[in-house]
């Protein structure tokens, strides 16, 4: 019988944020029955990337269902305790996407969110999302499509003709392009009106910003219609 071990993706997250490997038959965290055999080409205990990887399959990236949902997490778990926060975003994360774009994107926007209620300025809170994308790009090498985050941060992203479509690291560049708008003083209105007009998965981006502005300046909501 093959060795069950945790999927590459779950040992991944655990080694970033300092949690115990997963063990037992299948993936404890993600619940994957994932197995790899020992080779004697490999040291022992070092399992096939080929075999172990959750990633998405090639030519597909991570969707935003994770970032998606993530928020509360950086709203309960105070900014002192990052490792924490990193801890709840990931797990929350891998109940449905184990691929590490999803991963790395609810741990910016965790950071975000968390950040949102420190009574700071919306600039302060976009620097946090950047110092979490530089750190979830240091500890993720499938998490690429993060770098678009930092991109819309520093106004080299262009919003897709076509939309915002479902992809991980594109939602999130969406949000941080229409929090730099917000931060250069829209109105919430105005900042979910751009949220929309964007296209594509509209109420994803328009969601998550709110989420955010709404946090960061709760008396910004009196200028909904």
């Amino acid at each position: 019988m093959p060795e069950r071990r945790p999927c590459y993706a779950c040992s991944k997250a655990d080694a970033a944020v300092g949690s115990p490997p997963s063990s037992g038959n299948g993936c404890a965290r993600c619940r994957k029955s994932t197995s790899w055999t020992r080779s004697t080409r490999r040291p022992a205990g070092r399992p096939s990337r080929t075999l172990f990887s959750t990633s998405a399959p090639s030519g597909r990236r991570g969707t935003n269902g994770a970032a998606m949902r993530v928020l509360p997490v950086g709203w309960a778990v105070p900014v002192s305790r990052p490792d924490l926060r990193r801890r709840h975003a990931v797990a929350l994360a891998r109940a449905t996407h184990t691929d590490e774009e999803s991963i790395a994107a609810a741990c910016v926007m965790a950071a975000l969110s968390a950040w949102s209620v420190e009574s700071v300025r919306l600039d302060a809170v976009l620097d946090a999302g950047r110092e979490e994308a530089e750190w979830a790009l240091g500890q993720f090498t499938g998490a690429a499509g993060v770098r678009e985050f930092l991109d819309a941060l520093d106004g080299r992203w262009r919003p897709p003709v076509e939309g915002i479509g479902l992809a991980a690291g594109e939602t999130i560049a969406a949000v941080a392009h229409v929090l730099a708008e917000a931060a250069a003083g829209e109105t919430l209105s105005d900042a979910l009106l751009r949220a929309v007009l964007l296209g594509g998965d509209t109420d994803t981006v328009a969601a998550l910003a709110g989420g955010i502005l709404g946090g960061q300046a709760p008396e910004a909501a009196t200028d909904l219609p």
